[in-house]
């Protein structure tokens, strides 16, 4: 693929396809999400499927239908639970709007014997993906977390809900075309609600994200990386099998290497894609050397070779990057530059060079400023949420200086 396109931040410009309806294999799909407690509190409405369908059909939105039961991934319509803690169920319907292309839900809640709609959501898409009930933004607040699928490449779109009796709280957790749940509060409160998702890139290549939610905002959940990359890892190398001049494969398992703490192997993976550059053969997916140099000096970096990466970085800080045919031929610099900028902060905190390390982060912070003042992060909650996993750990860095 000669074409080049932002890298996926500016997926950020959310351009992805709404066709197909399955699901692409991703390297998570190695991975299984936690078994969690019971979501569905006992029925104590005692309606049965009859009487759900004559209720939900009062309130259902004009030129709506009651979806089927194989569009939703509980095989069930309708999904009663206490939703706001009064210990009295609610009842939440699943429904289709063909006309607008959508898919959503309405909550009704039963008041002195008297039924009302409290909240209705719908979104474009072909079905309900995900469906859990469970805590999202502490132990003791359970949210209604739906996936809306919306198609293979663009993957579906994500939300909490927490009902309280002051109202809903919509907490939107992004567009991803893999969404795996791999802590809750419930499972370890200091931890939060911590998932790991991905983005299709082109081919068969995604590029993951593990991220924390504490309630209010999102960061990097590193503390989960290294089994969840190395499940990437496996992916990769099996991709890579079929296909080694892909050098798009190349760039995310060396990143996944990094990542799951292999510094040694991705330093050994970045030779063989030299190797593959220098042979001059055909190649499939070019992306640029300076990317896998990165790459190199963040290994490095890994491996406490602070003199090694720091040579590398400021030589990348003084070139032009990019390439015409490099896959991220548009991916605005300040993308690369942030992360030189930032590898050659950890250089110089790993040598206790506190005041050259505090220069190099705010160096790596001002790129990603100009990026948010430019409008590429605040196209969509994804990108939003993207914004924050780059910037928080910089700010953390700061504050530990």
């Amino acid at each position: 693929m000669k074409k080049g396109k932002y890298i996926i931040f500016t997926i950020l410009i959310i351009s992805m396809l709404l066709s197909g309806c399955n699901l692409y294999a991703t390297p998570s799909s190695l991975i299984k999400s936690p078994k969690l407690s019971e979501n569905v509190i006992k029925n104590n409405i005692n309606l049965n499927d009859e009487d759900v369908k004559a209720l939900a059909q009062k309130f259902m939105p004009e030129k709506a239908k009651i979806l089927e039961e194989n569009k939703i991934v509980t095989k069930k319509n309708y999904y009663i639970a206490d939703l706001d803690g009064d210990y009295k169920n609610e009842l939440v319907v699943f429904f289709k709007d063909e006309e607008n292309f959508k898919r959503g839900f309405f909550v009704l809640k039963n008041k002195e014997n008297k039924w009302t709609k409290v909240y209705e959501k719908s979104v474009e898409g072909t079905g309900i993906s995900m469906l859990q009930f469970l805590p999202v933004c502490g132990v003791d607040s359970k949210c209604l977390l739906v996936g809306f699928h919306i198609s293979g490449h663009a993957g579906g779109e994500y939300y909490a809900y927490d009902f309280t009796e002051k109202g809903v709280k919509e907490i939107e957790l992004g567009r991803w075309n893999k969404f795996d749940i791999l802590s809750t509060p419930v499972k370890d409160e200091k931890k939060g609600f911590v998932f790991g998702v991905q983005i299709y890139e082109a081919g068969s290549e995604y590029n993951s994200y593990i991220i924390r939610f504490n309630g209010s905002n999102f960061s990097a959940a590193k503390d989960y990386y290294e089994s969840y990359f190395k499940e990437n890892v496996k992916y990769y190398q099996e991709d890579l099998s079929d296909e080694r001049r892909n050098q798009l494969s190349w760039y995310y398992l060396i990143e996944s290497e990094i990542k799951a703490g292999l510094y040694e192997e991705a330093l050994k993976s970045v030779n063989e894609v030299f190797k593959i550059k220098e042979s001059k053969e055909p190649t499939v997916m070019e992306v640029g050397y300076y990317k896998f140099l990165i790459l190199k000096a963040t290994a490095l970096n890994g491996l406490k070779r602070y003199g090694e990466a720091e040579n590398i970085l400021i030589s990348l800080s003084k070139v032009s990057l990019q390439n015409e045919n490099d896959f991220f031929y548009y991916e605005p610099k300040e993308f690369a530059l942030s992360e030189i900028y930032f590898q050659l902060g950890e250089v110089y905190k790993g040598l206790s060079k506190k005041d050259e390390a505090k220069t190099y982060y705010y160096k790596s912070l001002d790129m990603l400023n100009k990026l948010s003042k430019e409008g590429i992060f605040n196209t969509d909650s994804t990108s939003k949420i993207i914004k924050e996993v780059l910037i928080n750990p910089i700010i953390e860095e700061l504050k530990n200086l």
